[in-house]
């Protein structure tokens, strides 16, 4: 159904901006919790706060192009879209985190035993 993707395609940006800083950067702070030192937890949250100001903008973009035109920007999706882009930017910076994390602590949990 074209209007039902058009109206979930739209709604997109809000909610992975939401979801990026509620849940995503609002978890930060427990990697603590899983064994990861501070000092790495820090340098991934300075990571993320610069990553995050291109990531909105980028989100914003998609927003209004999805808004004002959704007959020309939704052949381009899956590849080729603002969305498209800014997507891939919040997993890439997920993806980033993540493997930062999880070799942190498979270098401590080696270093433990």
């Amino acid at each position: 159904m074209g209007f039902e993707a058009a109206a979930w395609c739209k709604s997109l940006p809000e909610l992975t901006a939401y979801q990026q800083g509620h849940d995503f950067v609002g978890a930060l702070h427990a990697l603590t919790g899983d064994g990861i030192p501070q000092s790495i937890v820090d340098e991934l949250r300075q990571n993320v706060n610069r990553a995050i100001p291109s990531l909105l903008q980028l989100g914003e973009i998609a927003r209004a192009e999805l808004k004002k035109s959704w007959v020309t920007t939704g052949p381009d999706l899956g590849g080729r879209s603002t969305l498209d882009e800014f997507i891939t930017g919040c997993l890439d910076l997920a993806d980033e985190v993540l493997i930062t994390a999880s070799t942190h602590k498979v270098a401590n949990h080696a270093s433990a035993t």
